[in-house]
């Protein structure tokens, strides 16, 4: 394995604003290599604004292989009244079916997201901030909070370690509750410089595209998911498999309740609203490495409904809650046994759902997430965690693999088209090594910053950090597609046996004056499309491996 940084430089094509390298393949990587862009203290690419549709015309925004500077660059073409004769797909939007209304997109926050921020200089964070949360960025609208650790932290621990209230009593009534640990690394600081810097550039966006916050407040909704309570809750004192002591009703049960309902309440004290939180990341199990507290779909159901639901409803009414938070797979069962039960369904707004069961979907698992919404039509599904590098002979960074933004896309777009109001992506940053991970449990992430260990690296030591295509491929989608914008009806003649190479979705904006069609090329050839919109066609050409958005005016 070639070790970082080793840089090619890569002689633009085109102007813009991406300074393109190729960092040196890793591992078992073999796919399609692209360039990934180079910011620093003084220099980052920005999306360009959005302007004003033309009225007879598009704005298209682009990506692609073949381009190393293509990132979501801009451009303006012109309607024609008839499809090309020429094109191999067409695709058609219909305005007048509308689906979901979108919450929104996002990233986590977690600890090794925040070290590898904090090794960056003062500038070189800005650029970073505003890559992701401010004008010109991907306008990120949900943040998703550990609640206490999680793999990616350095060490394990929670917001109330001491088991003892007093000799002999246990500390049930989280006398020892405390969230200081968050501003001591970083985490609530990070979070409320995205907040503001949200907040501030809301209804500037690309254009015309304001954003909002899925609480009709501008700037970022945030939800929390924990990962396992303090180990003194647990049948074995561990956060491995953990299991939580006694019953339902039980005082163990809760002040597991009382824990959850606590971060909540003093996040808020800290500045940082909490718009929802899970049940608990991946209650069905992980691999047994990290922190895990484990219920069964039943398990969960009774939880609620007699802890966690009325412990909410008491101290934090405005928090909404969401079941499941892991694999797709179990959906619609789980769904089932929770909602089946109106009195755990009263304390249920939303269905989160992870990928890992099913990374590139050879097997359709998005018709589950459909399947559940045919039954519980009002509860929203949201996509709670994805990300790439997480297979033990894939594990961690692949710099510039193709590939991986293409399968971000794929699975955004077709969560969208089974009914998913939004999608959030695991670490928003990660180091060249893809932790720090306290179990090993390395991935990829969107942003590499420039240094192999961030949990090492003097704070304000690094000034580069690289935009990979997965943060590309990801931002077609999420800085297009505000909160409140409306999944519209868009078919295509495309197909194939196990899914086509051409993928779509489109969105109305939430003024319903613009309308949002994302396309994507995962072939390796070009393709001619001819896409239907109200007022027109575009005749397009799709270059190999490529991504594409374009807004259109009704």
């Amino acid at each position: 394995m070639l070790a970082f940084p080793i840089i090619i430089s890569v002689a633009p094509t085109v102007t813009g604003g991406c300074d393109p390298v190729v960092l040196p393949k890793r591992g078992l990587q073999t796919g399609p290599q692209g360039a990934v862009c180079r910011c620093n203290e003084s220099a980052c690419d920005f999306i360009a604004p959005l302007g004003q549709v033309p009225k007879a015309g598009y704005v298209a925004y682009a990506t692609s292989l073949q381009i190393a500077t293509e990132r979501l660059s801009r451009s303006e073409g012109l309607l024609e009244p008839t499809p090309t004769t020429s094109a191999t797909h067409l695709v058609t939007v219909d305005p007048t079916q509308h689906f979901q209304t979108m919450k929104g997109f996002g990233a986590a926050f977690t600890d090794a997201a925040t070290l590898g921020y904090n090794t960056l200089t003062p500038a070189a964070q800005a650029n970073l901030l505003r890559s992701y949360w401010g004008e010109g960025g991907l306008r990120y609208s949900i943040g998703r909070i550990p609640i206490g650790a999680s793999d990616f932290s350095t060490s394990v621990y929670s917001y109330n370690d001491e088991q003892f209230a007093s000799p002999g009593v246990e500390d049930v009534n989280l006398t020892h509750f405390s969230v200081e640990i968050d501003e001591e690394l970083g985490k609530l600081p990070l979070i409320r410089s995205a907040q503001e810097l949200a907040s501030t550039a809301a209804h500037t966006a690309v254009g015309a595209i304001a954003f909002t916050s899925v609480n009709s407040a501008p700037g970022l909704s945030f939800f929390g998911s924990c990962w396992a309570p303090p180990p003194w809750m647990t049948t074995k004192n561990t956060t491995l498999n953990a299991e939580l002591r006694d019953q339902p009703g039980g005082p163990i049960h809760q002040a597991y309740a009382r824990y959850l309902s606590r971060f909540i309440s003093e996040y808020a004290k800290k500045g940082v609203d909490v718009w929802a939180i899970t049940g608990g990341n991946e209650p069905a199990g992980n691999t047994g490495k990290w922190q895990d507290l484990k219920f069964t779909a039943a398990g969960q159901r009774d939880f609620i409904k007699t802890d966690l639901g009325p412990m909410l409803a008491k101290n934090n009414p405005s928090c909404e809650l969401m079941i499941l938070d892991d694999q797709r797979v179990h959906l619609p069962d789980w769904a089932d046994t929770v909602l089946g039960d109106p009195e755990a369904a009263k304390y249920v707004q939303g269905i989160g759902v992870h990928w890992y069961a099913a990374t590139e979907d050879t097997f359709p698992f998005w018709r589950s997430m459909t399947s559940a919404h045919d039954k519980h039509p009002d509860v929203y599904i949201l996509g709670t965690e994805a990300c790439e590098g997480f297979l033990p002979w894939s594990q961690g960074p692949f710099p510039g693999d193709w590939e991986r933004g293409e399968r971000y896309a794929l699975d955004v777009i077709n969560d969208a088209n089974n009914w998913a109001s939004g999608w959030t992506d695991w670490n928003f940053c990660l180091d060249l090594s893809g932790g720090p991970n306290w179990a090993g449990n390395i991935c990829d992430a969107p942003i590499l910053v420039g240094t192999e260990h961030s949990e090492r690296a003097a704070p304000g030591s690094v000034s580069v950090f690289y935009k990979q295509p997965m943060f590309y491929y990801f931002g077609h989608i999420a800085a297009f597609v505000a909160p409140g914008a409306t999944r519209l009806g868009v078919s295509s003649t495309a197909s194939g046996l196990l899914g086509s190479a051409l993928i779509s979705a489109a969105f109305l904006t939430p003024d319903g004056t613009l309308v949002v069609v994302v396309v994507m090329n995962r072939d390796g050839s070009a393709h001619e499309a001819a896409i239907g919109v109200p007022k027109g066609f575009l005749n397009v050409q799709l270059p190999p491996h490529s991504i594409r958005t374009y807004v259109v005016a009704l």
